[in-house]
């Protein structure tokens, strides 16, 4: 099993069996893709995760898109871990936004008053509110289901897993941020028999016998010889006892299940906490 670690601002793509993991969002986005891969192949993608900066929100958000449909996985939904709008509130971050806010100003901090650090609260919360809405309309591009979590501030200093995103190795995969369980990675259905095997152990073994007979129902069993038979049969059921007559019966199931979505599903919102400390990415 393989695991991948997701840098800001770069889009990854997992096989089946690999783990996609990402740390360290504070205000930034983590978005995961999951669904099952092309062919139900286990070598073949079936995840794909955003590390999504505030400052590269559309070129980020273009690259994840790309790779999603490029993948030929069949999707299934879309999962987002997003920054808890109230990030910069606090008398903690006071110091921290002062020195931002004179840097910003190009002047010094003790000139920086209280209501300009507070416009600046204001400020910083409506953008967050923005980015995450300009990242779902990405997402809505992919017509899936979209469950979102929303990091929980009061846990910024907690250690890891908060602040992290994982879409955890298939079969039995999960996509998770913080300690929040999302949503599980649909498995690979298990592979079904050969229809041509499954059709000679039926019809049992004869001597070489060159098989050409249909039968609508019934069963079938082979004999010994080495006859063409070239005969069809209607109904009941045939067999050679000297002859070496065979028949085939058509009949059973195509194929292992199929995997449907609808398009365009609910978002649902959900809280989990928040990880290690952060920075800004103004």
């Amino acid at each position: 099993m393989g695991r991948i670690e997701v840098d800001m601002g770069s889009v990854e793509t997992g096989q089946y069996d690999e783990e996609l993991w990402t740390q360290g969002l504070a205000t930034c986005y983590g978005v995961v893709a999951y669904g099952l891969p092309a062919n139900n192949d286990t070598h073949n993608v079936n995840k794909v995760m955003a590390h999504v900066s505030a400052k590269e929100i559309d070129n980020t958000m273009t690259d994840f898109l790309s790779k999603v449909r490029s993948s030929g996985m069949r999707l299934y939904g879309v999962c987002l871990s997003l920054p808890d709008p109230a990030y910069n509130d606090g008398p903690t971050k006071a110091g921290e936004l002062r020195a931002m806010v004179a840097d910003i100003n190009r002047v010094p901090v003790d000139q920086v008053s209280r209501q300009d650090v507070s416009h600046y609260q204001v400020s910083m919360k409506a953008r967050i509110l923005s980015q995450s809405e300009q990242i779902r309309r990405y997402c809505r591009f992919l017509c899936v289901s979209i469950v979102i979590s929303t990091r929980n501030v009061a846990n910024e200093y907690s250690p890891p897993p908060y602040c992290q995103m994982r879409a955890t190795a298939s079969p039995d995969g999960v996509v998770s941020a913080e300690v929040h369980r999302m949503v599980d990675i649909p498995n690979v259905p298990d592979p079904v028999a050969d229809p041509e095997v499954t059709k000679r152990q039926r019809q049992g073994g004869g001597g070489g016998n060159k098989y050409n007979t249909t039968s609508t129902r019934g069963l079938s069993g082979g004999g010994s010889g080495g006859n063409n038979n070239s005969s069809m049969s209607t109904g009941g059921f045939s067999g050679g006892r000297g002859g070496g007559h065979t028949n085939t019966s058509t009949g059973g199931p195509p194929g292992g299940s199929v995997y449907r979505t609808s398009a365009g599903g609910s978002a649902r919102e959900t809280t989990s906490r928040s990880t290690h400390k952060a920075t800004n990415h103004p």
